[in-house]
Order: C-alpha cells, then structure tokens, then sequence
C-alpha cells in the first residue's frame, strides 16, 4: 500500500511561528507599560470608543478645578476681609466703652487734675483708635488692598498725622474743626482755576488763594438777610428765617454764619470765634417753616440779628487742601476760613510769595479709593460682590467720632462727646430711626464677609465632590486593573517563553541531524 508522504514549507511555518512570538512579545510590552504607568493607553487612540468621553471628562475637570483654584484665593481674601473688620469691630467697641466711661465726667465745670488726665488719656486712646482702624483698613492681601474699590495698588485709609499733637495742630477745635457730617467728611470736589496765591499783610496774617467769586461755595445755597430776619436759639440749637423757607441748604451741610465780616470771621484772643459767626453743621432742615437744627457742637446763643448776615456753604471745608500749579507755593496747607463770597481761602502756614496762575485746590480726605464694587464669579452661574471699601458708613462713622473726640478744645464743647457715642453706636448697629446718619453698620459688614465665606465655601465643596467624580469617572476610562495587569503580564510572559523555546526546539531539527 503507497503511503501520501505531506510536506511542510519551512519558511512559511517559520514566519508563522516568528510572528506569533513577536505579538506575544508586542502584547507583553504592552502590558509592561500598562503596569509602570497604570494607564491603559499612552494616548487617546489607544481607548477606541471611549475616548471621546475621557476627553469631555478631562475638559470639565480642568474647568473645575480653575474654579476650585479661584475660589481658594478667593476665600483667603475673605478671611483676611473678615479678620480686619473683626479688629475694626473691637477697636470701636473698646473705645466706645471708655468713652462712655468718659462721659461721666462733667466738662461744663472746671475739671480737677485726675479729670484733666482722664480728659488727655481719652483723646489719646482716640487718636490710638483711629490710627489702628486706618491700619487694620490698609490690609493687603497678595500684594492687593482690599478696602480700597477698584485701586487695589492704592492704600485706600490716609491719616497723614503720626500723633496727636500734629492732628491738633491742623484741627484745633475752635476755628477748624473736624467735619461731622459724612457730606463734609468726604467732601472732595477739586477747584481749577487762575487764582493768587499770597502771603498776608503781615507775617502773623493767614495767607490767601484767591479765585473768581463764588469759587469755593455753592452760590445756590448761599442764603442772605437785611436784619432782623434771622434767629439763633440755644434750647434748641436752632437757626430760623423766613429766608430759609424753601431753601436748598440740606442735611448734613457745613455752613458758615457771617454778621458783615471783612476777611476772616473775628476770632478772640484764646483763637475762638465771637459770638454766633461761625462754622456749623446743619442736622436737619425744616424748609416748611425756615428752621436749620444744627448739630449739638458748637453751641449757640440767643441771638436776634439786628444787621445784615449771610449764610454760605463752602465746596472746600476748614482743613487740610493741597495746591498745585502754584510753583513755588505748591504744598499742603490748612484752611482756616472762606469768604462770604467764595471769593478767598484764608490758609496757613502763609504762602511764601505772591503767584498768580492756573492752581488746583484738592480737598485732603481719608478715602484713597474709588467706587467701584467689583464681582467674583464662583461658578458658571454664581458671582459674589465683594467690593466692600474703606467709605463705607459703618467705617467712616467710627473713624468721624474718633477724630472728633481727638482733636482740640474737647473740654469747651461737651456736646461733642454724646455726638460720638451716638456715632459709635450707630456704627456697631445702626438705628433705622437714626435719619441723620446712612444706614450700615460693622454688623452688616461682617454678615455680608459671613455670607460670602459660606457661599464660597459651599460652592468650592459641591465643585470638589464633582472633581472627584469626574476623576473616578476618567479613572474608569483610562486606569488599568493593576491585579489583572500583572496576571496578564504573568501569562504573557510564561507563553512568550514556551514559543521561544518550541522555536529553538523546531529550528534544530534537521535531516542532516537525524541521518
């Protein structure tokens, strides 16, 4: 019987066996990689299907995450926000308690030794008061203010007075008194014009910035009398005239009284001011039957005026202007009195020469910043204000009684006393039936900080639990099954052995071996 005698092509069968081993060599390498970097795949072509979906997870995870990132700086901001208020808050409360001490001891009698160191003692602690609120206001965060609006390169609280003594020196309490309405306080509209700056007629004499009439007073507000048309009553501090009836002259308004004054208002010889000429702070306003109640300091005196008066309100308030354009004269000065007319500034220290040319008069205020209230977006859909500044009134109400109390002749006008307490309280918490003063309050502040921490906090939670989801959901995608990596890679490598060796195994055989 004739047998079939089957042949096998060597190269064929060799080429099948090198390239099997090869894609066991391939799939080992593969898998090699895999458990070093636990990632099914170096790239997105390696995932098939599912990459399309790690690529949306990885988008929206690098999109929360920014928003995480914002939202860390965001709320280190606001604590440090909410760590200067709190300073500010005790700051306020502290003085507010020794004044309260204070106001036991009665001004309107001679004091004695103790109560005249107690009296120093408090205008001290007043002037402390202020500077740390102007310090714990001018806090920085990375290098940005921020009490200051949008001027964040801008410390937004200027005090330029180191001591008590150099306060005083400018805000004596007699002729130029710290403003007590925020209208004054933050009053700074600029005056540009030509205008003489000039020494006085003699060394002692104020000097003078002089500009066109009407320059530095609001003409619509001057109001003006022949005699006998104007009342000051001292039980309730009140000024009347039918010429008030419809007047324009507000609440909160600096106004200076003047009897037929030439030049400044007459002072006596201690530098207070004679009788009822002189500055005031008008309270509230009756224009239905011509009535001004002004505030408690200064107070006047019963007085029927006989002559002729005018009452003006000025655009620049007594205090601290700066000039400029004035070459040689351009400096810092302080404004004891303004004319009738708005006419003349009457400054100090004296200017050192006569000069006549475009000039800017600036107003000296605390505030440094703007307005601007800027927002922070914490989400796609959520933004938070947090453009809280130095102007606000729990702030300016706190540091208008300090300054009040700081600056001189305390002791000759006890009024002023009960007018701080009231503005401290009112900055703590204010009172909807204080009319006199805007609402808003260290309370308000700190609730708005409180709120904004709570919302930031909450939002950077929920972002933080959906990061982690998306990473778990891209972990799914593209993570590896260590335990079943290494079985493979196990396997793989066992087979890949068995091949080499059968190949060594095949490959030397041969007919010349066996014969």
């Amino acid at each position: 019987m004739a047998s079939t005698i089957e042949r096998v092509g060597t190269y064929s069968q060799r080429s099948s066996l090198v390239g099997q081993m090869l894609a066991i060599q391939k799939r080992l390498m593969d898998t090699q990689t895999q458990v070093n970097t636990e990632q099914k795949s170096q790239d997105y072509t390696g995932l098939s299907a599912d990459a399309f979906r790690l690529v949306s997870m990885e988008n929206e995870s690098s999109r929360v995450g920014q928003f995480l990132k914002t939202n860390t700086i965001v709320s280190s901001r606001l604590k440090v926000a909410s760590t200067s208020v709190e300073a500010v808050d005790k700051t306020v409360r502290d003085f507010r308690s020794q004044l309260s001490l204070f106001s036991q001891v009665d001004l309107t009698k001679p004091l004695t030794d103790e109560e005249t160191t107690k009296l120093k003692d408090l205008q001290n602690r007043a002037f402390e008061a202020l500077k740390s609120t102007e310090y714990y206001l001018n806090n920085q965060h990375d290098g940005s203010y921020l009490f200051a609006g949008g001027r964040t390169d801008t410390p937004p609280v200027d005090i330029p007075y180191n001591t008590l003594e150099e306060f005083q020196s400018v805000f004596n309490g007699k002729t130029v008194t710290y403003p007590q309405s925020r209208a004054a306080n933050l009053a700074d509209a600029k005056v540009a014009d030509t205008m003489t700056v000039a020494p006085g007629a003699l060394p002692t004499d104020p000097g003078t910035i002089t500009a066109a009439a009407g320059s530095f007073i609001d003409a619509t507000k001057t109001e003006t009398g022949v005699g006998g048309d104007l009342t000051f009553t001292a039980a309730s501090n009140t000024l009347t005239s039918p010429q008030f009836v419809g007047t324009t002259i507000a609440a909160g308004d600096v106004i200076r009284v003047d009897m037929g004054a030439t030049g400044p208002l007459p002072v006596d010889a201690t530098g207070n001011y004679v009788g009822n000429e002189r500055f005031y702070t008008v309270k509230a306003v009756d224009a239905a039957t011509g009535t001004l109640t002004l505030e408690a300091s200064p107070a006047v005196t019963d007085e029927a005026v006989a002559g002729a008066w005018t009452i003006s309100v000025p655009k620049v308030m007594p205090g601290q202007v700066s000039v400029s354009g004035a070459g040689a004269n351009d400096q810092t000065y302080t404004v004891s009195d303004i004319s009738a007319d708005g006419t003349t500034l009457y400054v100090t220290p004296p200017p050192s020469a006569t000069t006549t040319t475009a000039v800017t008069v600036a107003p000296q205020i605390y505030y440094k910043g703007d307005e601007l209230s800027t927002q922070q977006r914490i989400d796609d859909d959520r933004s938070i204000t947090t453009g809280i500044n130095a102007k606000n009134p729990a702030f300016e109400k706190a540091m208008r009684a300090m300054a009040i109390i700081a600056q001189g002749d305390l002791q000759s006008n006890p009024g002023r006393v009960q007018q701080a307490l009231n503005l401290l309280g009112d900055s703590v918490d204010h009172s909807p039936q204080n009319t006199s003063e805007l609402s808003g309050d260290l309370t308000d502040v700190a609730q708005v900080i409180g709120l904004n921490q709570a919302t930031v906090k909450r939002t950077s939670d929920e972002q933080q639990s959906y990061l982690t989801f998306l990473q778990n959901r891209s972990g799914d995608i593209e993570t590896i099954d260590k335990t079943e990596a290494l079985v493979r890679l196990s396997d793989d490598a066992q087979a890949l052995q068995a091949s080499f060796a059968a190949f060594s195994r095949i490959t030397s055989l041969s007919l010349v071996s066996y014969l």
